[in-house]
């Protein structure tokens, strides 16, 4: 999510403050405020165990921690081995069933040395406005041995530039691996998908594995 933080927050120059004692009065609302915030937060800890598996409570769970929100975007056919993409690098599991439902998750990470709320939509179909307009991010995904999934991308991508201007949008493009065996050779060669890749602004490329682990976490990370 680097890539993401230098994009919407870039480095500022601060000059060294000059402190001075701080008025006792001014203290003591500190003090208040700060005992008011921990108990927003205990509160706003039950409510997140109940709704782990989505981030409907996140404004308010970010609010009280303050804490900022990354979006990022899945976007692909449901043969595409986006789901599995997911999962592995939310559990560290594999998981063969794609979703068609796709899902909503979020997880805390840590980016030179700041914590952030990484908020993930693995959408179910084509983007729409509502999911065009949310997104800090978008990673485009398909079957290395999958040609629909493979040809998506680019219908996705080209609905998605109706809706918003693409240049504001970090993109990533995944190939997975995963659905390759004899049975099912691959079909797009690493060309190929370097070429979509220059199509979608060229914008990073990567081959993944969710069975093995190969090169998940650096999506999400340099994403």
């Amino acid at each position: 999510m680097l890539a993401v933080k230098n994009f919407f927050m870039p480095e500022k120059r601060v000059d060294s403050p000059r402190f001075s004692r701080m008025p006792e009065a001014l203290m003591r609302s500190i003090r208040r405020r700060s005992l008011r915030v921990k108990r927003t937060k205990s509160l706003v800890l039950v409510n997140e165990k109940r709704k782990s598996d989505s981030f409907v409570n996140s404004q308010e769970w970010t609010s009280s921690r303050g804490v900022t929100e990354l979006r990022v975007g899945v976007l692909g056919s449901p043969d595409s081995g986006k789901s599995a993409l997911v999962h592995r690098y939310l559990t560290g599991a594999y998981m063969q069933e794609e979703s068609p439902e796709g899902g909503r998750f979020k997880k805390e990470v840590i980016i030179d040395g700041h914590s952030y709320l990484l908020l993930i939509r693995d959408e179910g179909g084509p983007p729409e406005m509502q999911f065009t307009a949310w997104v800090d991010a978008v990673i485009f995904v398909f079957s290395l041995e999958n040609e629909t999934s493979y040809n998506t991308v680019s219908t996705y991508f080209n609905k998605m530039s109706h809706y918003r201007n693409s240049a504001e949008i970090p993109i990533i493009l995944v190939g997975t691996q995963d659905a390759i065996s004899e049975s099912s050779p691959r079909v797009v060669d690493d060309n190929r998908a370097r070429k979509l890749s220059n199509e979608l602004r060229r914008c990073s490329y990567y081959e993944t594995c969710a069975t093995y682990g190969l090169n998940v976490e650096r999506v999400f990370q340099d994403g």
